[in-house]
């Protein structure tokens, strides 16, 4: 029998430490949830919270047993502070019907004008986590400050690097160049700065001991091949056996 899943939580305040519920869209379960014993709304988290006591955890997987998985996973983790717990909520959203059109419509667009499977791949995960952020909110309504503030909630709080955000912009501007009736104008979405930094080079008898100590034939191959050709490791995984000319002494690098 299929059962839908509630996640809970675990948040650390100053005074306090609370469990978090986040329901699935289910009536059932919607109703359920207001018959909890010391339940209250936090809109500072946007969830549903109780106060943690040695039993509540106990209490919720008994109450909700016949109804609903309860995933517990989330409570090794423990936001504290300021610091709020929305970011493991947006992750775990369903996408409304109108958010999900909407991607697919774009991933589509993607697939006939031929961008390659990495690409499509890529936007598509970068563009479900910010239509997930910005779930209840029209798309019409969605403006360069909310795009900012997903910036900071989702991606600059989170640690993620600046290539992870210059990629998150331009999945969303991809994706507004394509929307009608918007109120981004994606010429004022900018990409953050690149970080210039000097790259890390083995020196030769680096280079020499890490072959050296490789026993595997074909591991020993694979580092020789990436580190004579220069090459990424997507680009000799796609290496075919007809892409090595042995006459020629010249390997094929298709898609470089």
């Amino acid at each position: 029998m299929y059962k839908p899943t509630i996640r809970v939580y675990r948040i650390s305040e100053e005074d306090r430490s609370l469990i978090g519920i986040q329901v699935p869209p289910n009536s059932v379960l919607l109703a359920m949830i207001e018959g909890l014993d010391g339940l209250f709304y936090s809109a500072r988290h946007e969830l549903h919270c109780m106060i943690e006591k040695p039993f509540t955890v106990k209490y919720l997987l008994s109450y909700f047993h016949k109804q609903a998985w309860l995933d517990l996973s989330q409570l090794r983790k423990m936001p504290t502070g300021e610091e709020s717990v929305k970011h493991l909520l947006v992750k775990h959203r369903i996408l409304n019907t109108d958010k999900q059109e909407a991607l697919d419509r774009v991933m589509r667009q993607l697939e006939v004008q031929r961008y390659s499977d990495q690409t499509v791949a890529s936007y598509r995960s970068a563009l479900t986590l910010f239509l997930k952020y910005f779930n209840d909110i029209p798309l019409e309504k969605i403006d360069e400050e909310d795009v900012m503030d997903f910036n900071k909630v989702m991606i600059i709080d989170q640690g993620l690097s600046v290539s992870t955000q210059r990629q998150f912009t331009g999945a969303i501007k991809h994706f507004f160049t394509r929307q009608l009736h918007t109120e981004i104008d994606v010429t004022r979405l900018e990409y953050a700065r690149k970080s210039w930094y000097l790259p890390v080079v083995l020196s030769k008898e680096e280079v020499t001991a890490m072959f050296r100590c490789t026993r595997n034939d074909k591991h020993r191959i694979i580092l020789l091949t990436l580190y004579a050709q220069g090459l990424r490791c997507s680009e000799l995984l796609d290496l075919k056996l007809a892409d090595i000319d042995l006459q020629r002494d010249k390997i094929h690098v298709r898609k470089a």
